[in-house]
């Protein structure tokens, strides 16, 4: 039922025929069904004895061909059906639902021979998780394919690194097996000097191989991948074999000075060492003896993310549980620790920390990014999105923390001090970020260079004296205009005004006059009209003069114009009265 969506399409439902032997098996149902790049094959035997058989051609189906009603029978292969193609690199990867097996087929085998099935009685198995995959640098689906020769597994990551690193895990399993946790659990306990001389030189011959051995792995991956890595010669690399069994001395000696504090602080805050820091820890399960001991003989590889990388969290913990230890969750404690060490051992100087400009330098900046923006986020800091904002849970940030500090404190390549201070600068910037990832990462990123006062004002200064001069030409001719066009409006406004009043004055005296004379009065009215026109043109003309002379405001200018607008007006009107007279003199 969680996967309903995937069997209730009909676009890519294929039924199958079961061939065995060249006869069709009627007992056995077989069909298949896609969504997108996932697909899922379904297998039924419905019969006492067992069926085997293979699949590779769909039983026939009627399709529309758009003329009308007619169709056409027609069938798809199981390659088809699944979207495989016969490419030499591609390999199908499926999951037995029933079982919880998983199995790995050549693409090409398929789309050429189809699919085998094997049945017991009544038996049902279903393929789910169905998608096509192309091989990796490191020829992991491929050589999968050959070594399973078509068994399931039931971890495939699981069974590439048993083949891909049996020979280091061989070498580690030497080094750290059982005995090697029964016996530095026992001395962590009581710590004594004998018995860590003891122990350790019990341990070196075995450490010394599995360092070399793991160099030589380390120069393996780097080749596949492409990764910039310098080979070292045969003296080097004993060197570094015994440089890094040198630095487990250093870790388990310190180790064994943390366990013999046996108490730590109240208050992560108020530590003054490393035992009271990683003891504290302890109170609260975010660690154990057998997490240090794990760091001790991890932490001191050449390239520390290779312990992440390698698994070494998963075979340590096989180890413990061979020495019969209590399960106490130590695996998810050992992977974070592991994936924390792609960034121990820097320099964690709280002021080198705030000033650094680059995050290869800024131990903050790693630690942080590693935390909330990398692909390790989720397990981390279970980094997760809400509302288009990236959250991290401040219970797990602060075990990452701690297990950053942890990391450090074993290493011993800092200070007490420094580590101490390093941890309450990410404690303070983490309640300041208020459970946000990107504003936790940005009060450690370098801030954009701030550009000189000085400079700045001469360039400034520079660039309004081009401006000045190329715009000084033009700043007579662009006011100019601005102040006739305000003048213009305002003459144009009085005008306006003063023609409305002409036309009212006009209209009342040719209202008193139509009982007069009928016959002329319109036509006179509007030649007073036009001469009241051309008369104001003449005064406005005058006073946009004036105006520009004085460089007065059109406010201004609007205020003058209207004494000078009456004038006319009232010769005008005087005119026009004598005609009116002589014609009822002729009368």
């Amino acid at each position: 039922m969680k996967k309903r969506w995937l069997f209730a399409q009909v676009e890519d439902f294929l039924f199958y025929d079961v061939w065995d032997n060249g006869r069709v098996n009627e007992n056995v149902f077989a069909y298949s069904n896609r969504v997108g790049n996932e697909a899922a094959v379904v297998f039924y035997n419905n019969k006492y004895e067992s069926a085997s058989g293979w699949i590779k051609q769909s039983c026939e189906y009627a399709v529309k061909t758009g003329h009308g009603d007619e169709k056409v029978m027609t069938s798809r292969s199981i390659s088809e059906g699944l979207g495989l193609s016969a490419e030499d690199d591609k390999y199908l990867i499926f999951r037995e639902s029933r079982a919880n097996l998983w199995y790995v087929r050549k693409s090409s085998d398929i789309c050429r021979d189809g699919m085998f099935i094997n049945l017991r009685g009544f038996e049902c198995q279903v393929m789910l998780d169905v998608h096509q995959v192309s091989d990796t640098l490191d020829k992991k689906w491929s050589t999968l394919n050959n070594v399973l020769a078509g068994k399931g597994c039931a971890n495939l990551e699981v069974e590439w690194e048993e083949i891909r690193y049996k020979e280091l895990y061989a070498a580690l399993s030497a080094f750290a097996g059982a005995d090697f946790y029964k016996k530095g659990l026992a001395i962590l306990k009581k710590p004594a000097a004998p018995q860590i001389k003891k122990f350790l030189d019990g341990a070196k011959k075995a450490a010394l191989a599995f360092y070399q051995k793991a160099d030589e792995f380390r120069a393996i991956d780097h080749k596949i991948f492409g990764e910039s890595y310098k080979a070292p010669t045969a003296a080097a690399a004993k060197k570094s074999a015994e440089d890094q069994f040198k630095a487990f001395e250093k870790s388990f000696k310190k180790a064994c000075k943390i366990a013999a504090a046996k108490k730590g602080a109240k208050d992560l805050s108020k530590a003054k060492n490393a035992a009271d820091f990683v003891l504290y820890g302890e109170s609260l399960n975010w660690t154990n003896p057998e997490i240090l001991l794990s760091e001790c003989a991890a932490l001191s590889l050449a390239e520390r993310a290779f312990a992440a990388r390698w698994s070494l969290d998963r075979k340590l913990c096989e180890a413990m549980q061979a020495a019969g230890v209590e399960w106490k969750g130590q695996r998810d404690v050992l992977y974070r620790a592991f994936v924390l060490a792609k960034i121990s051992g820097l320099d964690l100087a709280a002021s080198k920390a705030k000033k650094a400009g680059k995050a290869t330098s800024n131990p903050a900046l790693a630690l942080a990014s590693l935390c909330c923006e990398s692909a390790d986020a989720v397990a981390l800091s279970r980094a997760n999105s809400f509302d288009n904002v990236v959250w991290f849970n401040k219970e797990e940030l602060d075990r990452s923390l701690f297990l950053a500090a942890q990391n450090e404190f074993i290493l011993g390549t800092n200070s007490d001090k420094d580590i101490l201070a390093f941890y309450k600068l990410m404690a303070a910037a983490q309640e300041k970020a208020e459970y946000k990832c990107r504003a936790l990462v940005e009060q450690f990123e370098p801030q954009k260079p701030k550009v000189k006062k000085a400079a700045s004002k001469k360039a400034a200064a520079s660039g309004a004296a081009k401006k000045a001069a190329a715009s000084g030409t033009k700043k007579a001719a662009t006011k100019k205009p601005a102040a006739t066009k305000k003048v213009k409006a305002a003459t144009k406004s009085a005008e306006n005004k003063v023609i409305k009043k002409v036309a009212k004055t006009a209209t009342k005296k040719a209202a008193a006059t139509t009982k007069q004379s009928k016959a002329k009065p319109a036509a006179k009215t509007a030649r007073a009209l036009e001469k009241n026109k051309k008369a104001l043109k003449k005064a406005g003309g005058r006073e946009m003069a004036e105006t520009t002379a004085k460089k007065a405001p059109a406010k201004k200018a609007a205020a003058t114009k209207k004494p000078a607008a009456k004038k006319p007006a009232a010769k005008k009107a005087t005119a026009a009265k004598k005609p009116a007279a002589k014609k009822t003199t002729t009368k």
